[in-house]
């Protein structure tokens, strides 16, 4: 598995990236078993990028994966996010200093480490001035419990923003993005490729097969499978069936699919991966199989034509101001 350089940063991480929201995660996830033979699959191919959070499975996913790479702590690079409501009481989520300490710690304990690789801002927190949030960041950063910053789910605007701020106040700017992308959800193109580019972050995409739906063939909520993420309720149904492409882009994935003699799942992900914008493709992980599926994605070789046609069959439509440019 290739090693990149996170963004303009000296760390190395995999281009696949092990998300572990599944481990503990009751109904659509895998118990702890289950996780050790997905962790110890992804070391044997040479992955070393984990993604955690602080609210997945109610902390037990991060718990899980502490006690999964103890052994090879110094060999992976170990992220997780703050900013959802993970306490009770008014400062039990957000981007505050009050929260981003006690979730810190909390983190800390459960990964049962003494740093963070990259600690990712889950969301951006408007109540709270982002000159607050970067303080603290430093403070965390010259105290070695952080080795880098990065954020997750922001807008273009916000990106360069927290950029532009971080060297003013002369704190650590975020070195990666972390962001939703697949054949169904391509707004990244519109501006997060160009800024991640421009601003040096590295970028690292979630969700490659739509929750499942770009494997399965979904496209209505009906339809989603007992135990599968999508039917773990109406927001995630929401998220991911609602959108008015996901039946478009699933009949011209499977379409293009059955003409090259591809699984749609490979196809979709070996799609993402090719992307030379992407640092890493991050990716939830419920069996071993499913690991191995998307690493074979990776060396993946078919004709030009084949991309081709599947980037035409899911194109985005054009948007101000980028059809003002396309006239230009």
């Amino acid at each position: 598995m290739e090693q990149r350089l996170l963004g303009r940063s000296g760390l190395r991480v995999s281009q696949l990236c092990l998300g572990t929201m599944t481990f503990g995660q009751a109904g659509w996830g895998c118990d702890e078993d289950e996780a050790k033979q997905i962790v110890g699959a992804y070391l044997d191919e040479g992955g070393n990028f984990f993604d955690c959070a602080d609210v997945y499975a109610g902390g037990r996913s991060e718990e899980i994966l502490g006690r999964l790479v103890a052994s090879r702590r110094s060999e992976v690079v170990i992220t997780t996010k703050v900013g959802r409501r993970s306490a009770e009481g008014p400062n039990g989520l957000g981007l505050s200093r009050a929260h981003i300490t006690d979730s810190l710690h909390a983190s800390l304990r459960r990964l049962a480490t003494d740093y963070i690789d990259v600690y990712f801002m889950h969301n951006f927190d408007s109540s709270t001035p982002l000159e607050e949030t970067l303080g603290v960041l430093a403070d965390f950063v010259h105290a070695g419990k952080i080795r880098y910053v990065g954020c997750s789910n922001y807008f273009g605007w916000q990106l360069g923003y927290a950029s532009g701020l971080a060297r003013q106040i002369g704190a650590p700017a975020f070195v990666s993005c972390q962001m939703m992308y697949n054949l169904v959800r391509r707004d990244l193109e519109r501006e997060h490729f160009a800024a991640c580019k421009e601003l040096g972050m590295g970028l690292v995409t979630w969700s490659p097969l739509h929750s499942g739906v770009l494997a399965t063939g979904l496209t209505t909520a009906d339809a989603a499978p007992a135990g599968s993420r999508v039917a773990a309720g109406p927001a995630m149904r929401k998220i991911y069936l609602t959108d008015e492409r996901v039946d478009q882009v699933v009949r011209g994935l499977n379409s293009v699919a059955a003409q090259a003699g591809v699984a749609p799942s490979t196809l979709a992900m070996g799609w993402v991966l090719r992307r030379p914008e992407i640092t890493s493709v991050l990716t939830g992980i419920q069996r071993v199989q499913e690991l191995k599926d998307n690493i074979a994605a990776i060396d993946m070789q078919l004709d030009d034509a084949v991309w081709d046609e599947l980037n035409r069959v899911t194109a985005l439509p054009s948007s101000y101001p980028t059809d003002f440019y396309e006239r230009l």
